[in-house]
């Protein structure tokens, strides 16, 4: 290509001086085929640049859909987990409070004290799992749109260099 250019200087220089029409038709020759390669060449680039961008938009939908929905998927059971947990927290508490009644007046008191501290201690635990599973699935949720949205930034960013590199063949073509 750079040869072409190179050769096609000499041969119209050559032709000017020498003011021979055969080498003046050589150089435009030769500048046609080598303007028609750089356009094709270019258009070849933008198709692929395209189709790459259209695949990483694609699997960058394809990656936030399935995000969101392993994010919904583990909050619904770890929400189902808490609400056992909190049944399985208000059973024990029931148990404790009716074995205390059935104990002397003395010891009845200390004993229901006893049995509500627990089932404060395993309503407040099991609340603060409930608070971990739920915010570990919203940090899960959020790293996966990041990094969906990181592909469609990359996938934007693809499109644009496509469409610069169509413009270039365009005005290429606009000035053949």
């Amino acid at each position: 290509m750079t040869l072409d250019r190179a050769i096609g200087s000499a041969d119209k220089l050559a032709g000017a001086l020498l003011r021979n029409r055969d080498i003046a038709a050589r150089v435009a020759d030769r500048t046609d085929r080598t303007d028609r390669t750089d356009r094709t060449d270019k258009l070849v680039a933008a198709v692929r640049l395209e189709a790459e961008a259209a695949a990483r938009r694609d699997q960058a939908r394809k990656t936030a859909v399935s995000g969101r929905r392993k994010g919904t998927q583990k909050r619904k059971a770890a929400q189902e987990r808490a609400a056992a947990e909190l049944e399985e927290s208000d059973a024990t508490d029931a148990r404790g409070k009716n074995a205390a009644k059935a104990t002397a007046s003395q010891t009845a008191s200390a004993k229901k004290k006893a049995a509500d501290q627990r089932a404060a201690n395993r309503s407040a635990k099991a609340e603060q799992r409930k608070d971990r599973v739920e915010s570990a699935a919203e940090a899960k949720k959020q790293t996966a749109q990041r990094h969906a949205k990181s592909e469609l930034d990359d996938a934007r960013a693809a499109k644009e260099s496509a469409r610069e590199a169509r413009a270039d063949a365009d005005r290429l073509t606009a000035l053949t």
